[in-house]
């Protein structure tokens, strides 16, 4: 039994430790419509990412550094 269990445990915390460390982002988001005198024209939609979330992405979108 307690070589079971050690082995169950073992298990465990091996297959779930990287579940522990996955990466969460917080994002705001804000839509609306765009309208004209004819109707609907499009749509708007702005994203603000947590401050994390935001240099990875500009690490891996930036790549000249120029922040634009």
């Amino acid at each position: 039994m307690t070589k079971r269990l050690l082995l169950f445990l073992t298990a465990y915390f091996a297959l779930t430790a990287s579940a522990f460390a996955h990466p969460h982002a917080f994002v705001e988001c804000m839509f609306s419509f765009v309208m004209d005198k004819q109707g609907l024209v499009g749509f708007k939609q702005r994203w603000i990412l947590d401050e994390m979330t935001t240099v990875s992405v500009l690490d891996v979108v930036d790549t000249n550094r120029d922040a634009a």
